[in-house]
């Protein structure tokens, strides 16, 4: 919408290609396949001739030669069960989460949280369908043409049809909400990813419908759009509102319980006393992104409301390793950012020092790194590049960057910890 709408328009795109590269592209979900055959899949499958494999459609008897453990994953799904694995889109998201995840066990009670299907997925859906829905039932209220585009002082200064911008509402929105929203209610998916990617599905779609009655409601009853003023109470309300809900169900989540670890540490890895709880702060250059991305936001106040939450909201992004804590405790090892996990001791195999370089993964943050050989993959949670502690447990890999001069401490902490935990 707008000169106005238009500025915030550009910065929205702005936004998501960064988003895209930084926080999906270069973060967990880099690891998406262009496409993957059944010989180089490492969980291959070769199924019995006398059950044939359905993927996702009617038996066929004739598929009786191995086939990749990722599209039987995808048949499993009841949201993948007709789309292709490993040709892009909405399954290569899907595989891509997968990809990442292959050493967590699977969880007990499903493939889906169900609550965050709903909350994440289905609720900002609806979300859009209701708004969409209301403003069909209103057409006949509304001047024909409506204002579409709005200056810098919020005056239309461009008009069109209403089509147009129920179009772009569903374009933009859509992707968004898949993207984040359905990883973010994967079990498999490791919580404290799904706690940051799925807020960000509900709050977006919030913003979105909030734009379309700010834009709208202005012009009910009107005779022309000539003189017609963009709102932006509804998209604090819209953003406000989804922002709750993420966080409401955010909060709900459960994390898959890991198997407990059988065995102690390898002796030749560092032992010592207890450690002392360690903060890491991020580097020089991301504080200075972080206090011009603070002025840059409050500055857009000038040109549009929506600008300033756009930005506002993707503020977390930027932060949300700004300070990371970590403490080694008789039962777990917990760290705190700005949202923080407990990873059970009893089911941690192995601590060792180790190094973090944020292009390993294309930026710092709580993302995805796949690392060659016996590392592997690794959540990493990382407030800078530099010295790091590796924590193996029986379902996910981390890696945390920590002050210099304190991962061998606390990787010989950990370990002296597992080795009386299996006496």
């Amino acid at each position: 919408m707008s000169s106005r709408s238009d500025a915030a328009s550009t910065l929205s795109r702005m936004f998501m290609e960064i988003f895209l590269s930084t926080v999906l592209d270069r973060g967990p979900w880099r690891l998406f396949p262009g496409g993957r055959s059944a010989g180089s899949c490492p969980k291959h499958v070769q199924p019995s001739r006398r059950t044939p494999v359905s993927l996702g459609g009617p038996m066929n008897p004739r598929t009786t030669g191995t086939v990749c453990h990722a599209l039987l994953v995808a048949a499993k799904s009841p949201l993948v069960a007709r789309v292709r694995v490993g040709g892009g889109g909405f399954s290569g998201i899907v595989d891509g989460v997968n990809g990442l995840t292959t050493d967590r066990g699977g969880s007990p009670t499903g493939r889906w949280d169900m609550t965050a299907l709903l909350g994440f997925v289905g609720v900002p859906l609806l979300g859009v369908a209701g708004v969409i829905a209301w403003a069909i039932s209103v057409r006949d209220r509304l001047p024909d043409p409506i204002a579409r585009h709005f200056n810098a002082a919020g005056e239309a200064d461009g008009f069109g049809g209403l089509t147009g911008i129920l179009v772009i509402t569903i374009v933009v929105t859509l992707p968004v909400v898949l993207i984040m929203g359905v990883p973010g209610s994967w079990r498999r998916n490791p919580r404290i990813l799904r706690r940051t990617l799925g807020p960000g599905s509900t709050t977006f779609a919030g913003l979105m419908c909030g734009f379309v009655a700010d834009t709208l409601v202005p012009q009910l009853d009107l005779m022309s759009a000539e003189g017609a003023v963009l709102g932006s109470s509804w998209s604090l309300v819209g953003a406000g509102a989804g922002l709750a809900i993420g966080a409401i169900v955010s909060w709900a989540l459960k994390e898959a319980k890991a198997p407990q670890a059988e065995h102690a540490p390898d002796p030749s890895l560092p032992r010592g006393p207890r450690s002392e709880p360690v903060r890491t702060e991020t580097s020089t250059g991301m504080k200075i992104l972080a206090a011009v991305w603070i002025v840059g936001t409050v500055a857009s106040l000038l040109l549009s409301p929506a600008l300033f939450l756009i930005l506002g909201l993707s503020f977390f992004y930027i932060v949300q390793t700004y300070s990371v804590r970590l403490r080694v405790d008789d039962d777990a090892v917990r760290f705190r950012a700005l949202i923080g996990e407990s990873i059970p001791l009893e089911t941690i195999t192995a601590a060792r020092p180790a190094r973090y370089d944020w292009g390993d993964s294309g930026g710092i943050g709580i993302r995805g790194v796949d690392y060659p050989r016996s590392r592997g993959k690794r959540i990493a949670v990382a407030s800078r590049s530099g010295e790091a502690l590796d924590i193996d447990t029986t379902g996910t890999k981390w890696t945390f960057v920590v002050p210099d001069g304190t991962a061998e401490s606390l990787a010989g902490d950990i370990n002296a910890r597992l080795d009386r935990l299996h006496g």
